[in-house]
């Protein structure tokens, strides 16, 4: 929970980008509408228009071998969506494709992409043929939006191995090339499978339904709205102490760690940041993807918002399995602290923080790594400084 509370909090600090809209014109255009969100989203000269960039539909490289794997050949959940499967893997494989070529260009070596696609593309079908083992009509939502991001998850680590085995640049650039490859190809994926999420509701009518961190954080956030900024920063006292238990800063680089400190400390200690203000902006932010999720129509999304979205979505999917009862106990106590002068949160705090973390490391290993490389690559965009040479 405590990487959830983290990203939320120093979101306002974020740097805003070009925006990326939702098309809903069908789904033989939505691939390519994503390849061109991509191109606008990181500026245009990242990405190589020469190649990866035709239509989904266009009997590419990638295109043939997504088709000639038939993914969902016999699995009686994933027949009627066969199409809909299809494009998403391909969209995906063509994202990640487009960014690698577009930055790397001719370090970029297409036919060892391809090799590692094809090996992907077989624990894909893993995943589906397991899905198919455990889908009924009850869990049908769970398991579609399940399996949706654990081959997303796969794609992250597939774009995460090419980069590692097959990097070849300058030494000197090395490190800086790769966390701009990072950052791009995790907000890639994201987008993505937010898109086919929507299209998933849009056009098949299976639709989210289990929210309860994003419904929660909300109705947090709104209750600071009724209080004053000195009750604000205890709060924020509270929180910021009680992240040195728990292992997050294990889980960022030490420049960012720092930089989160600095952000959290003037939030909590000084009157000259309006954490009460901060806050409100957040909760904006919170209660526009519930209404994303409940009317299935996107507003405008910058890159820091959509890992927001992204980050809360696999908060909310593990929670959904995983929910804690100390969270309970943790608002009934936070609404008598909010009247009271004398009353303590701050245990109370430190025990949810735990007991959601603990529920949370219960989820599947590849759901946590995907939700770590999210809040990691927020975290580094919104909280790190801008380097000298950008």
């Amino acid at each position: 929970m405590y990487f959830l509370y983290c990203s939320i909090v120093v979101l306002v600090f974020s740097n805003i980008s070009n925006s990326v809209k939702v098309d809903m014109e069908g789904s033989i255009s939505l691939g390519k509408d994503i390849l061109d969100s991509l191109s606008n989203f990181f500026g245009g000269p990242v990405l190589n228009y020469r190649r990866s960039m035709a239509p989904v539909v266009d009997e590419d490289n990638i295109t043939t071998l997504v088709k000639t794997t038939a993914l969902c050949k016999d699995l009686q959940f994933c027949v009627p969506m066969w199409n809909f499967m299809e494009e998403y893997v391909i969209v995906l494989a063509k994202s990640i494709q487009t960014i690698l070529s577009g930055i790397l260009e001719d370090s970029f070596k297409r036919f060892i992409f391809e090799g590692q696609l094809k090996l992907y593309l077989e624990m894909v079908r893993h995943i589906l043929e397991n899905t198919d083992a455990k889908i009924s009509e009850d869990n049908k939502i769970y398991y579609w939006i399940d399996t949706m991001k654990n081959i997303c998850s796969k794609f992250q680590e597939m774009s995460s191995i090419f980069i590692t085995e097959e990097f070849q640049i300058d030494p000197n650039k090395v490190n800086d090339v790769k966390k701009d490859l990072d950052h791009k190809l995790v907000i890639a994926t994201v987008l993505v499978e937010m898109k086919y999420q929507v299209e998933l509701c849009y056009r098949h009518n299976i639709c989210v339904e289990s929210f309860e961190v994003t419904k929660a954080l909300n109705t947090l956030l709104e209750r600071f709205k009724s209080l004053s900024d000195e009750k604000v920063r205890q709060f924020l006292k509270y929180f910021y102490e009680g992240l040195f238990d728990t292992p997050f800063y294990s889980y960022i680089n030490e420049e960012t760690a720092h930089e989160l400190q600095v952000i959290l400390n003037d939030m909590a200690y000084s009157k000259e940041v309006s954490t009460k203000d901060v806050l409100s902006t957040i909760q904006g932010i919170v209660k526009t993807r519930l209404d994303t999720i409940t009317t299935n129509q996107e507003e405008k999304l910058y890159h820091d918002a959509l890992l927001i979205h992204g980050i809360l979505s696999d908060m909310d999917h593990i929670y959904s399995l995983h929910k804690s009862k100390q969270f309970a106990i943790f608002f009934e106590n936070f609404l008598i602290w909010i009247d009271s002068l004398d009353f303590q949160l701050d245990k109370d705090i430190r025990l949810v923080m735990r007991d959601i973390g603990e529920n949370l490391w219960a989820a599947p290993h590849n759901l946590l790594v995907k939700l770590t490389n999210e809040v990691k690559v927020f975290l580094e965009l919104t909280v790190d400084p801008v380097p000298k040479n950008k």
